[in-house]
């Protein structure tokens, strides 16, 4: 198929998906995650997820207007005890966070709301600082940059890191070990729960590198690959189309690589690994670097893994096929030895 006929059909199933989509109402995914070590009268927490807004200069569409009113009405019944916002607030003008403000004021916590940037939050010089001051202006409200929080006090942290792709962002040994303030290893496994939001999954990499306990890292960035397809493996789920072509590009002889270059494919060098594009996936985690004493200090005592889930988004609402912009429940549960 030549590139005009794949650039046809790409255009065509985008707008297909958003005829589908465009005026479709979210889909809640409700989940239900055990942490190790979290205690039992935080046992029910209830955490909404958002992601991936993308709010325009231009104000809200209808359609967006619409979807987020009723994920307003929605969750003001659902009793949730903090919001966990995971970035992308604007598309391009910082200056655009004004629209969203009014959707975020109408969230109600009873143990307030975090977030964290995403990269198309800092597409302009200073437009960080805009979209943090304005986000800081709602009730309730704080975005972290490479902070830990406790909005339950010490049984369960909140570990918020700057955007991958942006040099206030990066993830290095030294920035990681300082989160809990006093401890200079303070990444690693203090016997303390740890939801950790990062907007771009491929942040778990050097997490796992640096031997970092993440009980549940949450992100954003794919919004779900935007186009799926049904899955053959596990019928009524869906795959990223990216992820597919990703996972087939990888597979080619280098000849064909050359050919046909990944740079061709919609989307692929959003994320470098796909797998953790959508949805819940677990990474193994290296050991902690050995301390002074010989041992790995805050190895994190059982599975040696990491968890990642990639919350599909809650803009671009017209650019979808069998993906809808998506709001995440979590209940927070202990553990079962």
């Amino acid at each position: 198929m030549g590139s005009f006929r794949r650039a046809c059909l790409f255009v065509f199933l985008a707008v297909l998906g958003g005829a589908f989509w465009g005026q479709a109402p979210f889909e809640v995914v409700r989940l239900e995650v055990r942490l190790r070590d979290l205690p039992q009268h935080l046992s029910g927490t209830k955490v909404a997820v958002l992601s991936d807004l993308h709010a325009r200069q231009g104000g809200l569409t209808p359609a967006e207007t619409k979807v987020f009113q009723t994920v307003s009405t929605n969750l003001a019944g659902e009793n949730i005890h903090l919001f966990l916002l995971l970035g992308d607030f604007v598309d391009s003008e910082a200056s655009a966070i004004r629209h969203l403000l009014p959707f975020f004021s109408s969230l109600n916590a009873s143990h307030g709301m975090y977030a964290v940037l995403g990269n198309h939050d800092h597409t302009f010089p200073g437009g960080a600082n805009v979209v943090t001051k304005a986000l800081h202006s709602v009730h309730d409200l704080r975005v972290l940059d490479h902070e830990v929080a406790l909005p339950f006090g010490p049984g369960l942290e909140v570990v918020g890191f700057g955007d991958l792709w942006n040099t206030v962002g990066t993830i290095t040994p030294t920035r990681t070990r300082g989160l809990s303030g006093n401890d200079v290893e303070g990444c690693y496994d203090t016997g303390v729960p740890r939801l950790v939001l990062a907007h771009n999954p491929d942040a778990a990499t050097p997490l796992n590198q640096h031997g970092c306990r993440v009980d549940l890292q949450l992100s954003g960035h794919t919004h779900g690959g935007m186009i799926r397809v049904p899955s053959l493996r596990e019928p009524g789920t869906a795959v990223p189309i990216v992820s597919l072509l990703a996972k087939l590009h990888r597979s080619l002889p280098e000849r064909l690589k050359r050919l046909f270059p990944a740079s061709r494919i919609p989307g692929y060098f959003c994320v470098n690994n796909w797998e953790w594009g959508c949805g819940m996936t677990t990474v193994v985690r290296e050991p902690a670097p050995l301390n002074k004493q010989g041992s790995h200090r805050g190895w994190f005592a059982g599975k040696n893994e990491n968890r990642v889930y990639t919350n599909r988004g809650l803009g671009d609402l017209n650019r979808r096929l069998f993906c809808p912009p998506e709001v995440t429940i979590i209940t927070l549960l202990p553990a079962q030895d």
